[in-house]
């Protein structure tokens, strides 16, 4: 055997050099087929832009651009959501989707519309939404949570709680995270729903550390909805003095003002 045959360019059966291929150049697409988008995506990158393409494969190049962004999008909004804390029995909710209700109350639809607009408007909000038992009020602020998902912004739904006893938590010698630590994981949301007000503790402190949260996510320039089944003349006995001015100075109450609702029974996703 040639010592130097492992040098030589192999042969085709007719003794012909077989053809170098080039990874450089995507192959080319049948006769008569659409190129494939490799083939278009390597045109434009060689061209250095889209004006060198044909019409029809720069139209099939943006569909194709615009369907990536699309699922990429879709993508991080499911992603948002899933790490929302939304309760299973709300993964449902939608702002502006009455098909849950067997009859809608006068003012739900204002309402569902004014909550929308925090996702809009640039400045920093604080809102509490106050009614009585089953009144649609968790619908409501879960279906603004997905809206804010959906528009790529991060939000997170919690019971107040939960809230202090993470609060509390990080009192303990064998605590996972810092208070400082705390408060800057629920400052960073850009949406923070704050369910169930009236769960407090009797600490004063802890009440202290409340408040600062609130301002905290005032100063950053994020959405906070504090919600609760109390009347707004019982606010200050339970959020105090300061929260109850930062309402009236960036959002407000949102009151409701009717009874129980009656919900058309909805199927709840695994």
């Amino acid at each position: 055997m040639d010592n130097n045959s492992k040098d030589k360019p192999p042969l085709l059966a007719d003794g012909t050099k077989k053809p170098k291929s080039s990874s450089s150049t995507p192959p080319p697409s049948n006769r008569g087929e659409p190129a494939p988008m490799s083939v278009i995506v390597h045109k434009a990158a060689q061209a250095g832009n889209l004006a060198a393409l044909s019409p029809e494969d720069r139209a099939r190049y943006e569909r194709q651009a615009e369907r990536q962004l699309r699922s990429a999008r879709e993508a991080t909004a499911r992603g948002l959501w899933d790490a929302a804390n939304v309760p299973r029995v709300y993964q449902g909710a939608e702002l502006g989707n009455l098909s849950h209700l067997r009859t809608v109350p006068d003012g739900y639809v204002e309402r569902s519309r004014h909550l929308a607009g925090m996702l809009t408007r640039p400045q920093a909000e604080t809102f509490a939404v106050l009614g009585g038992w089953r009144t649609g009020k968790t619908e409501l602020a879960c279906g603004l949570i997905k809206s804010f998902c959906r528009a790529g912004r991060s939000a997170r739904y919690v019971k107040c709680l939960h809230l202090f006893a993470d609060i509390v938590s990080t009192r303990s010698p064998a605590a996972r995270e810092t208070l400082s630590g705390l408060i800057a994981r629920y400052r960073r949301f850009d949406l923070l729903v704050l369910d169930e007000i009236t769960a407090r503790t009797d600490s004063a402190f802890d009440a202290l550390i409340f408040r600062d949260l609130i301002d905290e996510r005032h100063n950053a320039v994020k959405k906070t909805l504090l919600m609760g089944n109390l009347q707004k003349s019982e606010l200050s006995e339970y959020l105090g003095g300061a929260i109850v001015a930062r309402l009236n100075e960036s959002g407000g109450v949102i009151d409701i003002p009717w009874g129980k609702l009656d919900f058309l029974p909805r199927a709840i996703k695994a």
